[in-house]
């Protein structure tokens, strides 16, 4: 989510429960400006701690999305994780093995993620 768009969740949210922008700060336990420089997008201009602080008056939490390279964050932050998965799956394969890493599914609402998916063809 952009700078701009979480300004504007903030604002729907805060005229959803009727409040003015006052109404905000007194929530939040801040001024009224820095409420008004959320709304508008001007995020960068806020702490970490104020823009939770505006956030968690209205119900709001605020979460961190690194975007599309989210698997690539994942490998780096865990090399070793992924360092055994990668030679687990070369030595399946070299022993005759269908494999798929990385595999996620979604079944009645369950999601996840398989490291890896394995299928020996000949039994």
């Amino acid at each position: 989510m952009d700078d701009r768009r979480l300004g504007r969740a903030v604002r729907a949210r805060r005229h959803q429960r009727g409040w003015r922008l006052v109404d905000l700060a007194l929530a939040a336990g801040v001024g009224a400006g820095v409420c008004g420089l959320l709304e508008r997008g001007h995020v960068n201009r806020l702490s970490v701690r104020t823009a939770r602080a505006i956030l968690g008056a209205l119900d709001l939490p605020l979460g961190w999305d690194l975007g599309w390279h989210r698997t690539d964050i994942d490998r780096l932050l865990d090399e070793d994780h992924a360092a055994l998965a990668a030679s687990f799956a070369r030595w399946l394969v070299s022993a005759g093995w269908l494999v798929r890493s990385e595999v996620s599914f979604n079944r009645y609402g369950d999601r996840g993620r398989i490291d890896i998916l394995a299928f020996e063809p000949r039994s």
